[in-house]
């Protein structure tokens, strides 16, 4: 019988059931950890509450995130990831954080699928927003306070919508990429695994 983790060759008495799946022994210190991490055996791609876990070298799905209909433009979205213990360096200053996250913070471009009509709702929003900022800017100068107070107003409720899609990696593992920020919606699609009992 083969290992589904590793898929080497193994007498019955070898494998070990891990919720149905025969599993030999040096594979299953590796399976819990990824139960742990919320992951599955099949998945490349699942969630653990809002955070969409991405094994390493895997893409997010051809269809658009939004709505699934077909793709016609990707959103590149750069993030950054700086391990929690570099925070720690600030109470020294400023200077030693940023050398430490310079050298040892993971950077990450995340391929986004969109359609034809969210690619349009998003530069909309982001010319809106822009265009927002820039009467207020105006308004401010010529004496129209109040005018420009609304616009600032305005410029947050498409900035809003703009940053729907502002994912940022929580975390990085050995096998693993943490993301949140992606849409509710593709989230609560993704498959969720439970840690498997009796193990």
């Amino acid at each position: 019988m083969k290992c589904f983790e590793c898929h080497n060759d193994f007498s019955p008495d070898e494998l070990i059931d891990i919720q149905g799946k025969a599993i030999c022994g040096s594979c299953k210190v590796l399976v819990i950890q990824k139960f742990k991490e919320g992951l599955g055996f099949d998945y490349d791609l699942c969630r653990k509450n809002q955070v969409v876990i991405i094994k390493k070298g895997s893409k997010l799905p051809a269809n658009c995130l939004r709505c699934g209909d077909e793709t016609v433009f990707i959103l590149k979205r750069k993030t950054k990831w700086i391990p929690p213990n570099a925070y720690l360096l600030l109470l020294l200053g400023i200077l030693p954080y940023i050398i430490y996250s310079l050298f040892y913070s993971t950077k990450i471009t995340l391929d986004i699928p969109m359609c034809k009509k969210h690619k349009m709702w998003h530069y909309s929003n982001k010319w809106a927003m822009l265009g927002c900022l820039l009467i207020s800017v105006l308004c401010i100068i010529v004496g129209h306070i109040v005018i420009s107070f609304f616009a600032i107003l305005l410029m947050f409720v498409f900035m809003a919508q703009f940053i729907t899609y502002g994912v940022s990696l929580s975390r990085v593992s050995d096998d693993h990429l943490y993301f949140v920020g992606l849409p509710k919606g593709f989230v609560k699609e993704l498959p969720k695994q439970e840690n498997p009992e009796n193990i």
